[in-house]
């Protein structure tokens, strides 16, 4: 599992290299989905949600799983 992380990595970074852009809509969206599909688990709590992944407001789990996807998007175009 470290291995494909560290390989998932190094495409994400040759993708920045190469100039391949992701969209970010399709990104923004995706989170939507993961969060719904979160929140259908957990009962509808946001604050359950927060709480699980240790975060402190809903903007700083949107910004991590942004960069999550994005750079899930960015190796798998690689």
């Amino acid at each position: 599992m470290f291995g494909k992380l560290l390989e998932d990595k190094l495409y994400a970074h040759h993708a920045i290299q190469d100039s391949i852009e992701v969209n970010e809509l399709e990104i923004r969206s995706n989170i939507e989905q993961q969060i719904n599909a979160f929140l259908e688990q957990k009962g509808g709590s946001m604050q359950e949600i927060l709480d699980f992944y240790n975060k402190d407001s809903e903007q700083a789990l949107r910004e991590e799983m942004f960069e999550i996807n994005k750079n899930a998007k960015l190796a798998s175009d690689m």
